[in-house]
Order: structure tokens, then C-alpha cells, then sequence
């Protein structure tokens, strides 16, 4: 279950006014944080159930429940596996794949680090030659099209969601 947004509605977790223990709770986690756990969802196809309140959602909450190129990616991605992870000299990074079903890829690149990180994989990781448009589907943007590897600089508990179109 995605804990997202306003997930505590009287919740007991001890922060209640006058000593009662209950009170509204939004998620704990940064929003970096919930697009990244959000972008594992996706990337893995993960069935997508929301623990929280879903009519008192703030407009970043409500941004990452309703990304269409995003909710693509969770229903119509296909055969979702690991493809490059580094966990060496402090640098934690995770890229995960998915095959789209226009024969695109889906690529979910994690940085786990407490530090922003660079975090990338070559073409050659996910099985293919040349350049290649990639688009931020977090962003629902273009990035241009790429030779030979996709990178990008992510906050720290960060991720990116793209895909690689062929």
C-alpha cells in the first residue's frame, strides 16, 4: 500500500492535542520520497492502492496518483527486471527496465544515497544500440534524444521515471 498524502484521519500515533494520541497525519516521507517509491510501483508494476485520504490530497500527491504517462508505465509495462546497480565508495544506485508496448523502454533510475548522485545506464544495459528519445514521464516532458547512455542528477531518495523511445 502506497502511504501517500493524507493518511491519517484521527490516527493514534501519540501527536494528538491535549495528550489523546490522535491526530491528522500527512506522509512522513519527502516528496522525493514518494515519487521514488511511486516510480518503483510503476516500474514494477506494482497494483497501486493508496492508504490515504483521496479527497484531501495536496497538488503534488494528487499529481503522482493521476500521471497518466506514469499510470502506463504500471499497467501496460511488461517483463520489469533490475538492469544496473551500484553499491560501492558510498554510491547507492538502482536502475530498473520495463518493455513499453510500442517497443519503447521504461526506465526507473534510483538514487538510495543521502547525497544528490549521478545516476545512469548505457544503452548497451538494456539490450539496445544508438541514440534513442527519452522522455520524463514525472514531468511529462521531452529530454531530446541521447547517445549511448541516459544520466541524470537526482536529489538524494530521488528517482526519475522515463522512457526510452525507439
Amino acid at each position: 500500500m502506497l502511504p501517500l498524502g493524507h493518511i491519517g484521519i484521527r490516527s493514534n500515533d501519540g501527536t494528538g492535542a491535549a495528550g489523546s494520541g490522535f491526530a491528522d497525519r500527512r506522509s512522513r516521507f519527502t516528496p522525493d520520497e514518494q515519487r521514488t517509491m511511486m516510480s518503483l510501483w510503476s516500474i514494477f508494476r506494482s497494483p497501486l492502492m493508496v492508504g490515504g485520504e483521496l479527497r484531501d490530497n495536496d497538488a503534488a500527491t494528487l499529481a503522482l496518483l493521476t500521471n497518466p504517462e506514469a499510470m502506463e508505465a504500471n499497467q501496460r509495462g511488461a517483463k520489469p527486471r533490475p538492469v544496473a546497480a551500484r553499491d560501492g565508495r558510498g554510491r547507492k544506485t538502482v536502475v530498473w527496465a520495463s518493455e513499453a508496448p510500442d517497443g519503447g523502454t521504461y526506465l526507473a533510475l534510483f538514487n538510495l544515497d543521502g547525497v544528490a548522485r549521478r545516476v545512469g545506464c548505457s544503452w548497451a544495459d538494456i539490450g539496445v544500440a544508438g541514440g534513442h528519445r527519452v522522455r520524463d514521464l514525472w514531468a511529462r516532458a521531452d529530454l531530446g534524444s541521447q547517445d549511448g547512455r541516459v544520466e541524470l542528477e537526482l536529489p538524494s531518495h530521488g528517482s526519475a521515471l522515463l522512457k526510452v523511445a525507439r
